[in-house]
């Protein structure tokens, strides 16, 4: 009993120190495991999103494949009388009338 009333403080001091060393050593073993199954998580959501890319990029192909480009060119001609008795008054439609007589006879087009 006289050992162990003369050491009981350095056997109190050890155990205090084990027993912050052993709290430390499974505080980390707990972290370790929450850092695992976040990586776990982000793994399987890579995965997840490969496979999602993957079969987006065959559908896009099949689209590409079915893909055609059509251009179609309409020819459109609009005749329409250039002077209008709105837009000119009556000496200036009589002007463009006569020189537009004066086209006709040296083409040899008939006037309208």
């Amino acid at each position: 009993m006289f050992l162990f009333n003369q050491y009981k403080y350095y056997v109190f001091a050890v155990a205090l120190v084990a027993s912050f060393f052993s709290g430390v050593k499974v505080s980390g073993w707990f972290h370790d495991s929450k850092e695992l199954a976040t990586q776990e998580r982000v793994r399987e959501f890579k995965k997840h999103e490969n496979s999602v890319a993957t079969k987006l990029e065959e559908r896009l192909k099949e689209l590409k494949a079915n893909e055609r480009i059509i251009e179609r060119e309409k020819l459109k001609i609009i005749d329409r009388p250039i002077y209008l008795n709105e837009c000119i008054d009556d000496d200036g439609l009589q002007l463009l009338n006569k020189q537009r007589s004066r086209q006709d006879a040296n083409t040899g087009k008939p006037s309208n």
